[in-house]
């Protein structure tokens, strides 16, 4: 059996912090361990028999390399001297071999993503004419203050930095000294090795080759990518002739599978390489985005454009010539109050009554999302549209109605040269069609296609040269802004018969967290395979605290932020809070810095996920991103649903379970660890539809409960 070689980042860390000699050594016993991994020509035995199914160590005279087994691979968990590496598994050398009875069934560690463990031995493989000399001296492991010096300086940290690391006392002060994240990580792991628990916990890295490995120990290479799981990378690797479409429940690595696509595509014409374009949907992952793909095209990420749908659309008329100024709010509603006073002077009264009982968020809401959204031609066009999504029903004297009010409002704005982004975008698609738009790409990649209007699909559509170019990911559970509408029905491009795959493990959020979540939309309209995706790490029940007012809700904040970053190891920078308005979370941020915990709240065009202080923003902002700590504050009645100006049955079902998605985006952006609270007296009325049995519940006298 011949098995790939993969690394958790642990064994990087491990093996970048060895004299080289030893380095060498362990390239020559990876290349043995591909070639034969369960004798290793008789260095390697099984560990740990009562905890762990398929957990071996191949000897390196007095050092040793642990890894698990999988179907056709194998994963480096750690390497070192023997004494240090099984202090991490909390065994001694002695007892390692010895099959005692275990106080549970044993476990099998994940080898790689979604990749099934290898239980039996096999037979060993034919005997490698490589050289492993048993004999040849290894210098002892140097853990002196002087060698970690020499191993600041080999990995590139400026001298004049070397006494403040040795001088640092708190975790915090080590991430406050500005070093790379990777450099912070060498040095955790040199004073803190983890725990075997943690690092089956990592992530695996794809090592396509020890010709890299060894580039990555000699400078020349930065790192390693994430390694897709079977299922992701079959969708990653497949060109086929029609639009694509994958869809996945949070933290189904949709998103990462669509830019190894990209690669895909790119690496598969090496001679003409395709023009691709990226959409996201908000500028906080432009630039996530574009950072990944630097990291997999290298030089040739230069042909890949990385923006959102309507900077794209911004692009296309300036192309033209066309005005793209956008109407701010206070314009928008200035011309939707004049348009609705001057089409109700000519309304029945029963037409007028039924005008009058429609929300003004609602009425805007099917301005944008129906008519401009759907790029409706006519009135007839409006008639004869079925609103799919809409729960209020529009007779057809309503919808001439507010078809007049949209023909209204657009022309006040027009008179200030000025167009809501939906007018904007069926400019566009007008010049593409007509062809005045010379703009296209081989290759459109849409990233959580779910959230855009069909008029927004249409941008992408034209643009592709293709429909073979076309590749869409999507998660409706997760819609905040989508109305229920046919793929089909948005562009005859988007036709995804036979070519929909489902990815079904979530590597974002862990198996606690996920539940949690995802009890908050039982018993909802959803779809059943994306939400039944299952989660592949471990961690503690998320936190549901009650407190009794804005001080002690600062203070839960603080102390829990504090206690995770020791924790996890990790910069309270990592951190996210996510609140439903603006005015809470300047107002968090500002309680939480007095308490000497830098906060601030950000816009998502102001985002930086790199910015060295907690990031407090808005639900709509986190969209599509992730944090290994988040603490969603102030879920309360009248916060979260918010349904303030909404009135009658089907419009408060409606908005209500638009509200219910978004608090669910807004959990499932958590990673590892997630701080739910509520204020007593007052909570969400969503709160009594979660299964507290996944919680640990927190009261204001703070005394856990399970």
């Amino acid at each position: 059996m011949k098995v790939k070689f993969d690394a958790k980042p642990a064994f990087l860390r491990d093996l970048i912090a060895l004299q080289p000699a030893v380095q060498k050594r362990v390239i020559r016993a990876i290349e043995v361990i591909e070639h034969d991994p369960f004798s290793g020509q008789g260095n390697v035995k099984k560990i740990l028999k009562h905890r762990f199914h398929n957990l071996y160590r191949y000897r390196i005279a007095d050092y040793r390399l642990v890894y698990c087994i999988g179907e056709g691979c194998a994963a480096g968990l750690a390497v070192g001297r023997r004494d240090e590496i099984y202090q991490r598994f909390s065994a001694s050398p002695n007892a390692l071999h010895v099959s005692a009875v275990a106080d549970a069934e044993p476990v099998a560690i994940p080898p790689s993503p979604g990749v099934p463990p290898v239980i039996a031995d096999e037979p060993t493989q034919p005997h490698l004419a490589l050289a492993d000399p048993e004999d040849e001296a290894l210098p002892t492991p140097d853990r002196t203050p002087g060698f970690f010096r020499e191993l600041l300086a080999e990995w590139g940290v400026p001298a004049e930095a070397h006494d403040r690391i040795v001088a640092c006392q708190r975790l915090e002060d080590l991430f406050e000294l500005g070093l790379d994240d990777e450099i912070v990580e060498r040095i955790l792991h040199w004073q803190k090795p983890p725990t075997v628990q943690q690092i089956v916990e990592q992530p695996t890295l794809d090592v396509p080759s020890l010709a890299d490995l060894q580039r990555y120990l000699e400078g020349t290479l930065r790192g390693f990518l994430l390694k897709l799981d079977p299922d992701q990378e079959r969708v990653a690797y497949r060109i086929q002739r029609g639009a694509q479409l994958v869809k996945g429940g949070p933290g189904s690595g949709k998103s990462l599978v669509a830019l190894y696509h990209i690669r895909h595509r790119i690496a598969s014409a090496p001679e003409n390489p395709p023009r691709v374009l990226f959409v996201t949907f908000t500028r906080a992952l432009t630039r996530a985005s574009r950072q990944l793909l630097d990291g997999l095209l290298g030089e040739r990420s230069g042909l890949v454009t990385v923006n959102t749908l309507d900077a794209v659309v911004r692009d296309i008329l300036r192309s033209v010539n066309e005005p793209i100024a956008v109407a701010d709010e206070g314009q928008q509603q200035a011309a939707l109050n004049a348009a609705l006073s001057e089409v109700r002077r000519d309304l029945d009264p029963s037409t007028k009554a039924a005008l009058d009982a429609i929300p003004e968020a609602y009425l805007r809401e099917e301005l944008e999302w129906i008519i401009e959204g759907r790029a409706l031609p006519d009135l007839a066009a409006y008639l004869a549209e079925p609103r799919a999504g809409r729960k209020v029903r529009f007779d057809g004297r309503l919808r001439r109605a507010v078809w007049e009010i949209s023909g209204r409002f657009r022309s006040h704005l027009e008179r200030q040269q000025v167009a809501t982004y939906a007018t904007l975008r069926a400019r566009a698609v007008n010049a593409l069609r007509s062809g005045r738009c010379a703009i296209r790409y081989d290759v459109v990649v849409v990233d959580e296609g779910q959230d855009l209007p069909p008029v927004a699909l249409s941008v992408c559509a034209e643009l592709c040269t293709s429909p073979d170019g076309l590749y869409v990911t999507a998660d409706a559970n997760q819609s905040i802004y989508g109305r229920g509408y046919s793929w089909l029905r948005a562009h005859s491009s988007f036709d995804f018969r036979g070519r929909t795959t489902v990815l079904r493990r979530n590597y974002r959020s862990t198996r606690a967290i996920t539940a949690a979540a995802a009890s908050l939309l039982a018993g909802e309209d959803v779809e059943a395979d994306s939400l039944a995706a299952a989660a592949v790490r471990d961690g503690p029940p998320p936190v549901l605290a009650t407190v009794r007012n804005e001080q002690e809700e600062a203070r839960l904040i603080a102390d829990s932020l504090t206690a995770w970053s020791e924790e996890l190891r990790l910069p309270l920078a990592s951190a996210a809070i996510l609140v439903r308005f603006e005015r809470s979370g300047r107002d968090i941020a500002s309680r939480l810095t007095a308490l000497g915990i830098d906060a601030r709240f950000v816009s998502g065009s102001q985002l930086d996920l790199d910015a060295p202080f907690v990031k407090v923003l808005t639900m709509h902002s986190a969209k599509g991103l992730e944090f290994p700590m988040v603490v969603v504050p102030r879920v309360d009645r009248g916060a979260l649903p918010f349904l303030h100006g909404v009135v009658g049955a089907d419009a408060l079902a409606e908005r209500t379970a638009d509200e219910r998605r978004l608090l669910f985006v807004a959990l499932t952006r958590a990673m590892r660890r997630l701080l739910v609270i509520s204020t007593e007296g007052k909570p969400s009325p969503f709160l009594a539809d979660v299964d507290r049995s996944l919680w640990t519940l927190l009261s204001p006298s703070r005394e856990r409960q399970r």
